[in-house]
């Protein structure tokens, strides 16, 4: 082989190994990406099974579900779009452990990975009279013309342990929504972190 030839075919691997650099970027990105949602994954664990109380604060079950976001972002990526709304002075207010996350993974789950289109996520509370309202809303694609609102395994469990919490002061609803998407909406009573300990927070 000539050195002509040597140098054409160093040029050519060369040449394909530009064609490289793409798929290594693309393979370090996806690495970081799982180590990510390792780590995710383990701070929701590990969040869960630190809660051995019946009432948290709100800021603190929010803390959990935008953890668990975090995870769904890595699916969704810039699609799922997120918004917040929370007024200050309810974010120590006590909120039954782990109510808000079932409401979110139902809102995400047959909602929004239903369809391509989908991708808002609305989290809200509200203060009304002594009571405060904390709400879900997806913009998927709805109810069929026809079908019944019915509560999965999640929300089933969710309504069951407002009712041992707080009785009939609480409730769990599930509307269409205006057009598209559906509302989970949780009632309980306003209970304030400044108070006196509840034996619901035991």
């Amino acid at each position: 082989m000539t050195s002509g030839e040597v140098g054409e075919t160093l040029h050519q691997h060369d040449y394909r190994g530009f064609w490289l650099i793409p798929r290594a970027a693309a393979i370090a990105k996806e690495i970081r990406a799982h180590r990510f949602l390792l780590v995710s994954l383990g701070d929701l664990l590990r969040m869960a099974l630190e809660r051995r109380e019946n009432e948290i604060t709100l800021r603190s079950e929010l803390e959990f579900v935008g953890k668990y976001l975090e995870i769904e972002q890595t699916r969704f990526h810039d699609r799922l779009k997120v918004h917040l709304e929370v007024p200050p002075d309810l974010l120590g207010i006590y909120v039954p452990s782990l109510a808000l996350q079932p409401l979110v993974e139902n809102a995400i789950k047959h909602g929004i990975s239903v369809d391509s289109a989908a991708g808002r996520l609305e989290i809200t509370a509200q203060r009304n009279n002594g009571r405060v309202s904390l709400r879900v809303r997806d913009d998927g694609p709805g109810l069929a013309p026809g079908s019944r609102l019915r509560f999965g395994v999640g929300l089933t469990n969710v309504q069951a342990r407002l009712k041992q919490l707080y009785g009939e002061e609480s409730s769990l609803e599930l509307t269409r929504g205006d057009g598209r998407g559906c509302e989970a909406i949780i009632t309980i009573p306003l209970r304030s972190s400044h108070e006196d300990a509840s034996p619901h927070r035991r």
